[in-house]
């Protein structure tokens, strides 16, 4: 199973995910609520997250809490 290192959300609520090697992770990308159970899978704190518009701007963001949490 492929680990997300690079994830964009876009404004209109698309994904693109990597992994470490620059890949696409096809699993993870699409509409984010098509693809929220296999990022919560496919990615853990060491991935990079950003918000982007299309051609505009590219912001980071960082979602690693999200699996910092104790269950």
């Amino acid at each position: 199973m492929p680990k997300v290192k690079d994830c964009i959300v876009f404004t209109n609520g698309q994904v693109m995910a990597f992994d470490e090697k620059g890949k696409q992770v096809v699993e993870c990308q699409g509409f984010i609520l098509d693809v929220a159970e296999k990022l919560l899978k496919y990615c853990n704190e060491k991935t990079t997250w950003h918000f982007a518009k299309l051609g505009k701007w590219l912001t980071e963001a960082d979602f690693s809490w999200r699996w910092k949490k104790k269950a």
